[in-house]
């Protein structure tokens, strides 16, 4: 997307939060508005390349020649969330990648797909006294999130028991989702915004000792969000400093990143009714 569509999605969602935030400003009278500060805005651009791991194993669409079928209808199964000590026990195609095969009783990742911080997407927000129990704080980011098929999946003494011959189709079908949150004062159990795209189908890959197919050109999806910080999410006072942070988590089973300055956060500071 361009960067003119991308700040236009981002004026858009901060008029309708500045209109849902202000309106009971409007109200007040003229000479009280005077003496409130103007808004503070801080805009914040990612310029670095930022990615993230597959979360999910392919789904293993068909099988030439396999030397193990019973682990290969296994395999081809969708995991449907039966769970036994780590073990996916109904399939493994589109699991969690940090499950165990039941066969071989290995993962593909040793830890689980996790929130972690958008390179650049943090900044320490500082709030004035006599504003803490009546300033509202907006932010609002974009991202240009990118999917490419990961390298096929290797069979053999990972995902079946001992030797495995034959050939595997893996797919990346679409449905699954890169998801960011904006994150206060480092609180994970309480994020103030959350955004989520899904993804679209990757190329299949062939588990094969032959090169894969060469990759369609990635698809370009853009994920928005937005979140209202206010007062009476801390009882009733803004914190003197807010420190505000965005966070991204892939849930694809597709290799995921996003380009150099195609990442822009805003955050707004509304400083309304000031407390005399």
């Amino acid at each position: 997307m361009k960067q003119s569509n991308r700040s236009a999605v981002g004026v858009g969602v901060f008029l309708s939060l500045w209109l849902l935030v202000s309106g009971t400003a409007l109200a007040k009278d003229t000479a009280q508005m005077t003496a409130n500060l103007t808004p503070q805005v801080k805009e914040i651009t990612g310029k670095s390349r930022i990615e993230l791991d597959e979360a999910r194993y392919p789904h293993f669409k068909s099988f030439e020649a396999g030397t193990q079928p019973e682990c290969e209808e296994y395999l081809a199964a969708k995991h449907e969330g039966k769970v036994e000590n780590g073990t996916a026990t109904d399939g493994l195609s589109l699991a969690p990648i940090h499950l165990k095969s039941k066969f071989s009783g290995k993962a593909a990742q040793e830890s689980e797909a996790d929130f972690v911080p958008v390179e650049e997407f943090k900044y320490k927000l500082a709030i004035p006294k006599e504003y803490r129990k009546t300033a509202k704080v907006i932010v609002t980011w974009t991202m240009e999130v990118f999917g490419n098929s990961p390298a096929a999946m290797e069979i053999e003494n990972k995902l079946c028991e001992g030797a495995w011959y034959g050939t595997s189709i893996q797919a990346f079908p679409e449905g699954y989702s890169v998801i960011s949150r904006c994150i206060v004062n480092s609180d994970m159990k309480n994020p103030k915004g959350e955004a989520k795209i899904s993804m679209p189908p990757g190329e299949e890959r062939t588990h094969v000792s032959t090169p894969p197919p060469p990759p369609s050109p990635p698809c370009e999806p853009v994920m928005t969000g937005s979140a209202l910080i206010m007062p009476d999410d801390y009882n009733g006072e803004l914190p003197a400093s807010l420190i505000i942070e965005i966070y991204w988590k892939n849930d694809s089973p597709l290799t995921v990143f996003s380009p150099a300055n195609s990442r822009q956060m805003t955050i707004t500071l509304m400083p309304l009714d000031r407390e005399l």
